[in-house]
């Protein structure tokens, strides 16, 4: 069987498939290894439309795979974590089936947001309470500063973002765990 070989082909695949959701996304992912970044960002507007709830999908080439209209905003997104306390994110690590090290690193933005699996950012959004949009919004917003960025001599330091795949293998959890998050981010 021969390879799709444009994205509009796949998407409009996925979009007239019976059901849209994660595994479908999952499933379009393994076909079409070299589109998965435009298949994610498909995904993630698609999930930003309503929360893709009976919305019309967007057409492909009129913006359905263009994700900058989710983070324009001159506002900034509302953090989903301000009311957590430090149980309740012990707790969300553990429903999400990751360490707490990384959720504190996702709280405060140190991870570039479109390097996160689509599995993790609709569990913690349900787990936080709000949309998977609003989430994408506040952690695409510049990285959280930290007491130790700021030096009584120097201005704050703004560290780089990693990415997901970086962050898990810093992780000491064990390694079928750290495969399992591998496998969903690269």
């Amino acid at each position: 069987m021969q390879k799709i070989k444009h994205i509009e082909d796949i998407l409009l695949e996925l979009v007239e498939a019976d059901g849209f959701g994660e595994q479908e996304v999952v499933a379009a992912i393994e076909r079409y290894p070299e589109h998965r970044e435009s298949i994610l960002a498909f995904y993630i507007e698609w999930l930003a439309d309503d929360d893709g709830k009976g919305a019309p999908p967007i057409p492909p080439g009129e913006g359905g795979s263009d994700l900058s209209k989710l983070w324009d905003q001159e506002i900034d997104a509302a953090n989903p974590f301000e009311s957590q306390r430090p149980a309740a994110l012990k707790s969300i690590a553990e429903k999400c089936d990751i360490p707490l090290s990384i959720l504190v690193r996702i709280e405060e933005r140190a991870i570039h947001a479109t390097s996160l699996p689509l599995i993790l950012i609709r569990k913690l959004a349900e787990e936080l309470k709000t949309t998977a949009s609003s989430l994408l919004q506040f952690l695409e917003q510049d990285q959280a500063l930290t007491a130790s960025d700021f030096r009584s001599d120097k201005a704050p330091v703004q560290r780089a973002k990693l990415s997901f795949a970086d962050a898990i293998r810093k992780t000491s959890m064990p390694e079928d765990k750290k495969q399992k998050w591998l496998d969903l981010s690269e």
